[in-house]
């Protein structure tokens, strides 16, 4: 499709290669053969997943579907008859060189709560089961996925998924192995840090409220840095560090900094909420009019602010939590967030379901999924996407090392679509997004499939830039082309119980 060819109408497709002839050297590397590659799925089990079409429908634990085989006459959970769909679809628009991308999934019996342990013993049984070429992990649940995805890798499997929020340093240890979609938190805070330098420093606030000292409006900024020190989330840490490095170099003083002790969760009734309120009464106090978010989604401080009616700016760094319509609903964030937050986010624009990309491929496989399903099967269309990406551009000597050379030679070239991301590899790099976008939150909008109002609205249409291109001007500089809601959203983690 297209004019240049490509294998699929997503403007990230590479080059079509439409027809192969000839020897694809068998079986180059562990997982291929002649005839197939062998990739494995690899999910939380035992989640309830709710809003799907069967209400509340929870996922298997501890099992295994091969998906050539027949499906259950008594019926599957949904995201097995949606990988079904995305194999069919997969491997009908992608040239594979005669060979056939076989799908196995295996859903995780750790019971919502995976040790280490657990993980590497997944990771030597599903290695035996399957010895797949690739993995697509998924388990947002459980913790730990890490060592998953490290025992894996020094099994040789190629690994492809949820490896959002990783350093460069944790994908060159594995070189060539362990491929993320979404970019490093090195590039992330650089593009924040740059967005912060460019279009918050030394100009006066401009979406500033109320404070303990009076409106704030119009000062000159003073910035203020919320970040977590939950060491089970230790990128995070170091995300933050980078931006408070880097937005110091550019002249910009951090004059006050409020942590918090959990990540990340949108409702976490463990954890005691003095410090939240301790954080934003202090900072009312001192008069920050802008505070600095570089990712890491809680709840506590945002409500804190919300009812002392302190109302500072809050620029934010999309994680693919804080970029979510639905968390940011859940935690309460909006009364704090209306017409103040911005967001700095790698996510594309999703528009209404039917005019996603991922909905429209999917629909070419499989029309009988019904569509509250395909919303959450949809989720992993764009790791789907990197993984037979990969394979077409390796050729048919399929292994590792052909793999990283395909990636890196595609050309860096700028996203045309706020569907799109730019997407290629530089030198030493093994993620695939380079570029973001800017939002901002509108407590009374409703997103297109939702029926809760709070949303993140794009700016500018969706445009994408490649730091350090930013628009010129003060944050609000080009308020003016506010466009819809983005659809994006993400599932919802929580934690209750009696606080500590």
């Amino acid at each position: 499709v297209g004019n240049p060819p490509r294998q699929t109408e997503d403007p990230t497709s590479p080059p079509c290669v439409a027809y192969f002839d000839g020897d694809n050297f068998g079986s180059t590397y562990q997982g291929v053969t002649r005839e197939e590659v062998r990739v494995l799925i690899y999910i939380s089990g035992g989640v309830n997943y709710t809003g799907g079409s069967g209400g509340r429908e929870q996922s298997p634990a501890g099992k295994y579907f091969d998906l050539l085989e027949r499906p259950d006459p008594q019926g599957e959970h949904f995201l097995v008859e949606g990988f079904r769909g995305w194999q069919r679809y997969f491997n009908d628009r992608f040239q594979t060189y005669g060979r056939f991308v076989h799908f196995f999934m295996y859903f995780d019996d750790c019971g919502g709560t995976c040790s280490p342990e657990s993980r590497r013993a997944n990771a030597a049984d599903n290695f035996a089961q399957v010895k797949p070429f690739a993995v697509l992990t998924d388990v947002a649940f459980g913790g730990n996925e890490v060592d998953y995805v490290e025992e894996m890798a020094r099994r040789g499997v190629l690994n492809f998924g949820t490896l959002s929020g990783k350093s460069q340093d944790f994908f060159r240890k594995f070189p060539k192995l362990v491929w993320g979609f979404d970019p490093t938190i090195e590039y992330q805070a650089d593009a924040f840090a740059t967005y912060v330098c460019q279009k918050v420093v030394g100009k006066p606030a401009v979406r500033a409220g109320n404070s303990a000292s009076g409106n704030m409006n119009g000062r000159p900024r003073k910035l203020g840095l919320m970040h977590t020190t939950d060491e089970n989330h230790a990128d995070r840490i170091k995300l933050a560090e980078i931006v408070k490095t880097k937005v110091e170099a550019c002249g910009g003083e951090i004059a006050g900094t409020a942590t918090f002790p959990v990540c990340c969760y949108t409702t976490d009734t463990t954890t005691n909420p003095d410090y939240a309120t301790a954080n934003m009464a202090q900072f009312s106090a001192d008069g920050i009019t802008t505070i600095l978010w570089p990712g890491g989604m809680e709840s506590n401080t945002a409500n804190a602010a919300a009812t002392s009616g302190y109302q500072p700016e809050w620029i934010v760094l999309g994680d693919d939590l804080l970029d979510g319509n639905g968390p940011n609903r859940m935690a309460r964030n909006g009364p704090a967030f209306d017409d103040r937050a911005f967001l700095i986010t790698p996510e594309i624009y999703d528009p209404p379901r039917a005019q996603q990309r991922c909905y429209q491929a999917y629909r070419e496989a499989d029309q009988q999924l019904p569509d509250a399903d395909l919303g959450f099967v949809c989720g992993y269309y764009r790791n789907l996407f990197q993984l037979f990406v990969g394979i077409q551009v390796a050729g048919p000597r399929l292994g590792p090392t052909s793999v990283d050379k395909g990636y890196h030679a595609i050309p860096a070239v700028k996203s045309r679509d706020n569907q799109s991301p730019a997407c290629y590899y530089n030198t030493g790099d093994y993620t695939c997004v380079k570029d973001n976008q800017l939002e901002l939150w509108d407590d009374q909008a409703v997103p297109p499939e939702g029926n809760r109002a709070g949303c993140w609205r794009i700016i500018s249409n969706g445009a994408r830039y490649v730091h350090p291109e930013w628009p010129p001007g003060n944050v609000d500089s080009n308020l003016n082309q506010l466009g819809p809601c983005n659809n994006y959203s993400t599932s919802s983690p929580f934690i209750v119980g009696a606080p500590s």
